[in-house]
């Protein structure tokens, strides 16, 4: 097999399905930034509770980071196949007015 079929239709609906995908997990990353909010500090104040009061305020920030960048990466990919698709939808119907053309 020496070529590809690309169909332009199917590659807009894996978009919206990704865009969605990157939506739901944005409100659910919303959700739980807004729980871990309510949790007061159980730790307490003496050297110990500090420790781990820090320990769990790094864990938090990190792993709110890392899933706000899996949002952004499934954005960015969302757009990229969007893109992807204007693209061989465009040069698709160029291709077949230039080769009307010819017949004419």
């Amino acid at each position: 097999m020496t070529g590809f079929d690309v169909d332009p239709d199917s590659l807009r609906q894996a978009s919206v399905q990704m865009q969605g995908a990157a939506d739901d997990l944005d409100q659910a990353l919303s959700g739980f930034v807004n729980s871990l909010s309510s949790i007061v500090e159980p730790w307490g104040s003496d050297m110990l509770g500090q420790l781990i009061g820090g320990g769990y305020a790094a864990i938090e920030e990190l792993a709110i980071k890392t899933y706000s960048s899996v949002v952004d990466g499934l954005d960015a990919f969302a757009e990229g196949i969007d893109n992807m698709a204007a693209t061989y939808g465009g040069t698709e119907q160029a291709t077949t007015a230039d080769i009307n053309k010819v017949g004419e």
